[in-house]
């Protein structure tokens, strides 16, 4: 499997600033596309590592490559655990707004509305992770710092998976014949 990051152009004035920042620290000798590149060394890719697809009945369970755990459900929610193993972060899209609402619970201390939930997600992170050590050193997550998966779409010959950081993966299949 062949995995393939893309970033997200849009117009950010945070970004912009550091492409400046970063124009203004080239020598002589430097190139500008080498500036282009550059990365703060707190933004590292993160990208969906492993997956299991339910999604004819319940969703998606993936684990990102910094060891967070999540599930997009078919009605577009999340689930997204990180460093604490006992807090969950349930994020759904409010209509008024269109904003994303993040809600954190433990995984015993829940509403009952989203119970089903909860158990499903203890039944993917148990598929991703069946031995139960996997990025067992995971940094702690907050509201501020949650990555989850916003879209994800199936397709012949690829799969697409955008993150809420901007990131666009294709993970091409290979050798996959349609029958």
């Amino acid at each position: 499997m062949k995995y393939i990051l893309f970033k997200k152009e849009e117009d950010d004035d945070k970004e912009k600033k550091m492409n400046s920042l970063s124009l203004k620290h080239l020598n002589n000798n430097d190139s500008v596309q080498s500036a282009k590149k550059t990365v703060h060394p707190s933004q590292k890719e993160v990208f969906v590592k492993k997956w299991i697809d339910y999604s004819d009945k319940y969703g998606i369970g993936y684990l990102l490559s910094n060891g967070m755990y999540g599930v997009y459900f078919n009605d577009t929610s999340n689930i997204v655990m990180g460093g604490n193993a006992s807090k969950i972060y349930y994020i759904e899209k409010k209509a008024p707004e269109n904003k994303n609402q993040v809600l954190a619970y433990t995984l015993d201390i829940h509403p009952i509305e989203i119970s089903k939930k909860v158990k499903l997600f203890q039944y993917f992170q148990g598929y991703l992770n069946p031995k139960g050590n996997e990025h067992e050193n995971v940094e702690e997550i907050n509201e501020s710092n949650i990555i989850y998966l916003r879209f994800w779409i199936k397709k012949s010959r690829c799969l697409m998976f955008i993150l809420s950081t901007k990131n666009i993966q294709v993970n091409r299949f290979k050798n996959q014949k349609n029958y």
